[in-house]
Order: C-alpha cells, then sequence, then structure tokens
C-alpha cells in the first residue's frame, strides 16, 4: 500500500531521523528493556536507518513494505517501511532524541532502509493537491493512495 501524512509547518524530528540514518549499535547499546532490546535486534543486520513514528491512528493502518509519503511545511519524504516497533515505554523514541508533542510518547516506530528527500515546491503543492482530492482519507491529515506521486 501507499500512504501520504501530512505535518503543518515545521518538524524537528525529521531533522534527527529521516534526514539522518541513526546508527543501529549505538542505538541498540542504549537499550536497556530486554523486550524492546529484542524487537529491535533484527534491526542489527543495518549499519544505519532511519526512523519514524506517524501516530496511532495511522500506524494501525501501515504494514511492511508500505510506501510512505511524509510532508512538512518544506520538505517531502519517501520511504518504504523495513520494521515496525511497538514501544509501549516510549524509550526509543528517548534514544532517538524525538521532540515530544504534548509530552506523548512516541510508541509506533518505524524504519526506513532509504529516506528520499525533495524540497517542497508550488509545483508539487498542486500534484499533491491533485492527488489528495482523489486518495482516501484514513484520519488527520493520513491518506491511502491508489498510486505512486509522480512529481514533475
Amino acid at each position: 500500500m501507499i500512504y501520504f501524512k501530512k505535518y503543518e509547518g515545521l518538524v524537528p524530528n525529521t531533522k534527527r531521523t529521516l534526514e539522518k540514518k541513526v546508527n543501529i549499535g549505538t542505538l541498540l547499546r542504549g537499550i536497556t528493556d530486554s523486550e524492546l532490546f529484542n524487537q529491535c535486534l533484527e534491526l542489527s543486520e543495518y549499519q544505519k536507518l532511519n526512523f519514524w513514528d506517524l501516530g496511532k491512528t495511522a500506524s494501525e493502518h501501515i504494514s511492511l513494505d508500505d510506501t510512505i509519503y511524509i510532508m512538512t511545511l518544506k520538505d517531502i519524504y519517501i520511504g518504504k517501511i523495513l520494521h515496525h516497533i511497538h514501544d509501549n515505554s516510549g524509550k526509543l523514541g528517548d534514544l532517538l532524541q524525538w521532540t515530544k508533542i504534548h509530552n506523548a510518547l512516541w510508541i509506533n516506530v518505524i524504519s526506513f532502509k532509504r529516506v528520499s528527500h525533495l524540497f517542497n515546491s508550488a509545483s508539487r503543492e498542486s500534484t499533491l493537491k491533485s492527488v489528495l482530492a482523489q486518495a482516501q482519507n484514513l484520519g488527520h491529515d493520513f491518506y491511502r493512495l491508489d498510486e505512486r506521486i509522480k512529481f514533475s
């Protein structure tokens, strides 16, 4: 499946884990909870990965290998989901140094092997507006798309 998530404004966590990859060895060494460590152990086959959390509503829809478009005020990120980690403790988000929103824990962490980064533009906004008019809205600014977005 293909999904699109739009965020209003600037999103500081994108700079930490979508624009930069996280060293998996360092991340694993910081995990003290055995249950979380076991969930993250399969990440060890990779040296570095990108991470994100789409939130509760979106996480109920996504699956491994789904493609996600993530849009902020200035940027568009595109990635294919590699892992989905359920972390009720929120410790993984803390280790990733994510800024919390309303003090909420990051509990639905996904990883990507590779993330493409595009800068948003007026022509891309126009393309997105057209695509989203045809898409299925699954929640607040979260959509299921019928096909990949073709940006000019």
